[in-house]
């Protein structure tokens, strides 16, 4: 057997046999904290001491003892918007900011960071009422006090979306038809701004509604301005169907 011969175990710096102990075999070594360690290449059984290549452990031998404490170590420094941190006694703290909104909890081997609702005196997440704020690639914008948000059109065409004032400024004629879903209560304002008259064009089955005035019902009614200035405000009283004006100013025709 490798390592072995007969009553002999060789390995570096050591020889097991023919030294009195008992049964004639009494280990002897060079240095303290020698060990005997196996090797897969011969010789198969070898002498030598625990090191730490990177210095995370500390060994310290002495006759017949071997002390392993820690070692010196490299703190990590966690680095954030602004500042450092560094662990202390193998701990770093991650903690959120009450009055930002911002709070963390750990379990197990996960953190979690959550943000609750702002309040009146924190800060935090918020949403936006619908009836007061339109929000849209990132962006919020406060609708009147009419819960209706205003866009300029300076094509000749537009769809109308529900709660929506439009300003048409073109010299040509823009046509803006009205949803074929309204939910009732939806409001439309509308004023010319350019020098094109402004048609607003219906849906089957819709019809628009001027004090005793009304246009034809479907596709072929139509609501139109006569000059630069005219304005109207729609509002739908029969969920897809019906929609009255709540005022106007100038000339407008219902045909």
């Amino acid at each position: 057997m490798a390592g072995f011969d007969n009553e002999t175990v060789y390995g570096r710096n050591i020889n097991l046999s023919n030294l009195p102990g008992i049964d004639g075999v009494n280990p002897t070594m060079v240095e303290d904290g020698q060990l005997l360690i196996a090797s897969t290449t011969a010789p198969n059984i070898r002498v030598s001491k625990i090191t730490s290549s990177n210095g995370s452990i500390l060994v310290t031998n002495g006759p017949g003892t071997i002390n392993i404490t820690a070692g010196s170590t490299t703190a990590i420094t966690f680095s954030g918007n602004s500042g450092t941190a560094e662990a202390v006694n193998n701990t770093l703290k991650i903690l959120g900011n009450g009055v930002q909104g911002v709070v963390t909890s750990a379990l197990t081997d996960t953190i979690t960071i959550s943000v609750g609702d702002a309040t009146n005196v924190t800060k935090g997440v918020a949403k936006f009422n619908s009836d007061s704020f339109t929000v849209a690639g990132g962006m919020v914008s406060l609708t009147d006090d009419t819960g209706v948000t205003w866009v300029e059109e300076t094509s000749t065409s537009r769809a109308l979306l529900i709660n929506e004032g439009v300003s048409g400024n073109n010299a040509a004629t823009i046509t803006m038809t009205l949803p074929a879903t309204a939910a009732k209560f939806s409001k439309f304002r509308i004023i010319q701004e350019g020098a094109g008259v402004i048609n607003i064009a219906q849906n089957a089955g819709q019809t628009v509604h001027s004090g005793n005035t009304s246009t034809t019902t479907g596709v072929t009614g139509i609501s139109s301005s006569e000059f630069a200035g005219d304005a109207i405000e729609l509002i739908c009283l029969q969920e897809n169907t019906e929609f009255r004006a709540l005022s106007q100013i100038g000339n407008w025709d219902f045909s």
